[in-house]
Formats: C-alpha cells, sequence, structure tokens
C-alpha cells in the first residue's frame, strides 16, 4: 500500500519485469550485500524511523487505537472458560 501511494503522488508507474537470475547479476549482488561495483556516490541510506510514510504512519495509529479497544473490552468482559465455550458451540452446533 505504501509503495503504491508514493507512486501515485509522484504520478509514477511501475513496471516489472522478471529476468532470469543468471542473467541478472546486479540483483545477485544487491541481494549478497556486494556494492563494490556499484558508485558510491548514487547510494542512498534509508532510515525508517526518519521516512515520511503516506500509508504506514495513519495504519500504525489505528492498530493501536483497535489495540487499546480490544484491552479495554477483555477487562470488561470476563473470558469464557473452556467448558462455556463447549456448551456454547453445541447449542449452536450441535455435530
Amino acid at each position: 500500500m505504501e509503495l503504491s501511494e508514493t507512486l501515485r503522488t509522484r504520478n509514477c508507474e511501475l513496471c516489472l519485469e522478471w529476468i532470469p537470475g543468471d542473467k541478472n547479476q546486479l540483483a545477485d549482488d544487491l541481494t549478497n550485500q556486494k556494492y563494490d561495483h556499484l558508485p558510491s556516490d548514487r547510494r542512498v541510506q534509508f532510515v525508517g524511523g526518519d521516512a515520511k510514510w503516506l500509508v504506514l504512519s495513519q495504519l500504525m495509529q489505528k492498530a493501536n487505537e483497535f489495540h487499546e479497544e480490544l484491552a479495554l473490552e477483555r477487562k470488561r468482559k470476563p473470558r469464557e472458560t473452556i467448558r462455556e465455550k463447549a456448551k456454547k458451540k453445541r447449542r449452536i452446533d450441535p455435530w
């Protein structure tokens, strides 16, 4: 979602094309953290905490709100025992 929104706000498209591994040494080198042949002036140090997220920050906020609501509900309502759950299930589904 984050990538999709970032591309949308920048009016960009992402076109992916599969290339066999034996014909894409660059991808293998990046995967294996071999950066020798890449120009150092083109490297960007990514720090996740410094990034401006378009979707993730809102998603995390909603997840925290949900977690807090769930914790309050669990405190308010006592948990059913396993035996009570089994009885309830038998009433609903006799098989």
